[in-house]
């Protein structure tokens, strides 16, 4: 288990627990614990963060999900739009310089001085 997998499934278990409490550990009763977050890591371990929050905001409300379950919802996050850049205006000189290197360029074809 990766460190961020195993703060991300470390995470994720207390927010079940609070949220469901005994029917959480009710789910894992006689199972080795570290199988059970190893088996949450090997599932979820590779998705982004704004999956895992999708999959929390998502959850079923009347019983703690299984680990397909939960993997399920988060796959079904939207992807955020990412902030674009702007696009960079031009200075009066940048144009007057361009403006400038057009004119010069006509002439010396003119002149035939541009092969």
């Amino acid at each position: 288990m990766t460190p961020r997998s195993q703060l991300v499934v470390d995470s994720l278990f207390a927010r079940m627990l609070v949220r469901y409490g005994a029917a959480w550990t009710r789910m894992w009763e006689g199972i080795d614990i570290d199988a059970v977050k190893a088996e949450w890591a090997a599932e979820l371990g590779h998705m982004p963060d704004y999956a895992l929050r999708h999959g929390l905001d998502h959850m079923p409300i009347d019983r703690p999900p299984t680990v397909k379950q939960f993997g399920a919802v988060c796959a079904r996050a939207p992807i955020p739009e990412r902030p674009r850049l702007t696009e960079p205006k031009p200075t009066d000189e940048a144009k007057a310089r361009a403006r400038q290197i057009v004119a010069d360029t006509k002439r010396r074809l003119a002149e035939g001085k541009l092969a």
